[in-house]
């Protein structure tokens, strides 16, 4: 009797600890627990921070020419950009993990690369803003803003109601 109580007991552990491996409270590994709506933040940061261009949005094709992105890179986006004058812009990608969004930052940094060189001998005023652009992560998504004054943009960051 001891032997079989002693049996169940270790079957009954070896199947929890089985179903503790491979619970993950019904998420995807890499999901994130807070999903922002991409269009909404980007319109919101277009309405708190200051631009001297006016910034529209761009259509996702050139959006993801841009910034070198194929559609598996992320999962929405949106994009403002200026009519060229000017360096402003404000980027809002969604990803659904953490490897996508490590891939966008990268492609992000490219962009803001690439923008020093064409504007270097363009319009070298506009280096300065490119050389304190605001990239960060809120969430699911990864935000870069171009303008001039970068603690602007993350106050309005910081004060984003999710």
């Amino acid at each position: 009797m001891k032997k079989r109580l002693f049996l169940c007991v270790i079957a009954v552990c070896t199947m929890l600890a089985v179903a503790a491996c491979g619970s993950d409270s019904g998420k995807n590994q890499g999901d994130y627990d807070t999903k922002i709506d991409d269009a909404q933040l980007a319109a919101y940061l277009i309405d708190n921070v200051t631009f001297r261009d006016t910034l529209d949005v761009i259509d996702d094709d050139l959006a993801m020419e841009l910034y070198d992105l194929d559609a598996d890179t992320f999962e929405n986006m949106t994009v403002y950009a200026g009519t060229g004058a000017t360096a402003e812009e404000v980027a809002v990608i969604a990803v659904k993990d953490d490897t996508q969004a490590a891939e966008v930052k990268e492609e992000i940094l490219d962009r803001i690369e690439d923008q020093k060189k064409g504007f270097e001998n363009y319009v070298p005023g506009e280096l300065t803003k490119l050389a304190d652009p605001v990239i960060t992560q809120i969430g699911n998504c990864v935000v870069l803003v171009v303008c001039d004054d970068s603690s602007e943009a993350e106050n309005a960051l910081n004060n984003y109601d999710m």
